[in-house]
């Protein structure tokens, strides 16, 4: 038996089928029809939506935005705090599972003594390890001795441990008083969940 496919678009006027690419009835000239207008507005709503939610500044928009792509925003650190002389202080942090697009973006100022400075560093789980033993080790950011900076570190896609460390270990005897903001960007097109459920199976 034979099966037609698809769903068949009779001409309005006669009730001729139309073929597939056909722009007008073969039998009367009539034109294809088109779209319902309420589809029409329906269509043109929802790329409005789309073209607001893409560009607009509006906190909604930007929302929108965030919600679909999976961005991410923490916070490292932002607070003063002080780092005692031959010593350093360090942030912690972890990057989930699936996260693509990683940054770490931020300011600091140091002060204190008459050079007002501070080594700051972005290093790995491992790094830190050799770096806190005294041997040199590569880094994701390294500042310098400086009285201020910018951070604006890209990092690997994917899980990892990482350390901020702001040293104060070439200074002898003087304190540095460090003022830092530090942020970790990061999307997640993945929900972390979906890890989470796979490691509880046992996938």
């Amino acid at each position: 038996m034979f099966v037609r496919e698809g769903v068949s678009v009779l001409c309005k006027k006669c009730g001729t089928e139309l073929q597939a690419n056909a722009k007008e009835c073969v039998k009367c000239g009539q034109p294809r029809p088109g779209l319902p207008v309420a589809a029409l507005v329906v269509l043109v709503v929802i790329i409005g939506a789309i073209l607001w939610g893409s560009f607009s500044d509006n906190t909604l928009a930007q929302e929108f935005r965030d919600n679909v792509t999976g961005a991410q925003t923490q916070t490292i650190v932002d607070v003063p705090f002080s780092v005692e002389p031959q010593k350093s202080s360090y942030y912690k942090f972890t990057v989930p599972t699936g996260a693509v697009g990683v940054r770490l973006t931020g300011e600091f100022t140091a002060a204190g003594g008459s050079e007002n400075n501070v080594e700051v560093y972005l290093l790995t789980d491992s790094a830190f390890v050799a770096w806190s033993n005294g041997y040199s080790t590569s880094n994701h950011y390294e500042s310098g001795r400086v009285t201020k900076g910018s951070i604006n570190a890209v990092l690997p896609p994917g899980a990892g441990v990482y350390y901020l460390v702001f040293s104060n270990k070439f200074s002898p005897k003087t304190p540095k008083a460090i003022h830092a903001t530090a942020l970790l960007h990061y999307r997640s097109l993945i929900g972390e969940w979906i890890f989470r459920a796979k490691d509880w199976l046992g996938l």
